[in-house]
């Protein structure tokens, strides 16, 4: 009597998610059979399977976001992304987007926002990192983005809708911040995760911890310190005192910044000490003495990184 196994087609959707679960969770049912690569369980065993399946919080360890990065993706969807002058539903905005007549995306859109996406990302200092290092970031990003889920690939109970629809617009009733938790969950979900990337010699000269110290100007301190201008931040930056933002003050004081980063023209990279998404910013060192007035003051806590130039 041959005895039929339930394989991998009958546990989940897609063959590959019951080879990630094996590779992920120790507590994952093991199979009965193994010959090769080709995994069995009993039939028996099915009610099992399906109880570790309810139970399973998408990835587990990894699902919850730390505030910071979910603060900085839903601020990158906000001003990069979507429309921050419009309502959540709108059709998304970025560099080069197309619609039809009918207000459907122009072909090769949903490629282009990805990339858009992607790259504004790493423009906030951040990447895409897997634990497989051959899965394509651009790819899984796509797939975050425009497909629709499955609960064996996501968890029960959790969102499995298109985030974006073929109009641009994200699923009803959505905001940017469930975006941003969308996308780290389903990231997550795929081996992934968003971590601050590590800068690149050439490109950044520093990167260093900060807090803020109220005003000061350069003549007032003592030791290393650089004034500033933002080249790089998640907040839109606007020197007009009538911008729907408020104006941003265009020179900054660092004080206490590595030596190496005081020539004219280096490029610090900031975090806020206290992991917040306030400070994410990418600076350029100017001229200390275009400006003697006081400007807002920042005290370098910790530096991170250095390259020597």
């Amino acid at each position: 009597m041959v005895k039929t196994m339930l394989g991998v087609a009958d546990i989940a959707v897609e063959p590959k998610t019951v080879s990630i679960w094996r590779q992920r969770y120790a507590d994952f049912p093991e199979p009965d059979i193994q010959v090769g690569e080709t995994a069995g369980w009993d039939p028996g065993r099915a009610e099992e399977i399906q109880a570790w399946k309810r139970r399973r919080p998408g990835r587990g360890r990894d699902t919850v976001p730390t505030a910071h990065t979910q603060e900085v993706l839903r601020r990158i969807f906000v001003y990069k992304f979507m429309r921050p002058d419009d309502f959540a539903w709108a059709p998304i905005d970025f560099p080069g987007v197309r619609y039809d007549d009918d207000g459907m995306l122009g072909d090769g859109m949903p490629a282009k926002g990805t990339a858009h996406l992607l790259d504004a990302i790493r423009q906030q200092g951040y990447d895409l990192v897997f634990d497989d290092p051959a899965t394509d970031p651009a790819a899984a990003l796509h797939r975050v983005l425009w497909d629709k889920w499955t609960e064996d690939e996501v968890g029960e109970h959790q969102f499995i809708g298109r985030l974006f629809n073929e109009r641009g617009q994200i699923y009803q009733g959505c905001t940017a911040f469930d975006a941003a938790t969308y996308t780290i969950q389903r990231l997550a979900a795929l081996g992934g995760d968003i971590r601050p990337a590590q800068p690149k010699p050439g490109s950044v000269t520093a990167a260093v911890a900060i807090e803020p110290a109220g005003r000061g100007s350069y003549a007032s301190e003592s030791g290393y310190r650089v004034v500033v201008t933002p080249i790089n931040s998640p907040y839109p930056l606007s020197y007009e005192p009538g911008s729907r933002y408020g104006a941003t003050p265009k020179y900054w004081l660092i004080v206490g910044v590595p030596p190496q980063a005081c020539k004219i023209g280096s490029i610090i990279h900031t975090m806020h000490i206290n992991d917040t998404a306030t400070a994410t910013i990418d600076w350029q060192v100017v001229d200390p003495g275009s400006t003697t007035r006081n400007i807002p003051r920042w005290i370098v806590k910790k530096v991170e990184f250095t390259t020597s130039q």
